[in-house]
């Protein structure tokens, strides 16, 4: 997504656990890695990016953290 495509969103900050889950908007993430190693972004500080179109994206820094949503039971 360009950059000003992101000026015009809402943003928020979200902290990772130690697991690179984090919660918004009553759901669960997990970021996915694609196979590096985890432990450079357990507890930073990600930011999470909603479109009009109720998509989300999540940051760090400038760089877009692929994710998914999180399917454990009785989340």
């Amino acid at each position: 997504m360009t950059g000003l495509a992101r000026s015009r969103t809402i943003h928020h900050c979200r902290k990772l656990f130690k697991d690179l889950v984090l919660s918004f908007d009553r759901q669960r993430y997990i970021l996915q890695t694609g196979g590096q190693p985890c432990n450079a972004l357990r507890g930073e500080t990600v930011t999470v990016v909603t479109y009009p179109d109720h998509r989300v994206e999540f940051l760090h820094g400038e760089d877009a953290c692929p994710s998914r949503p999180s399917t454990r039971p009785g989340q």
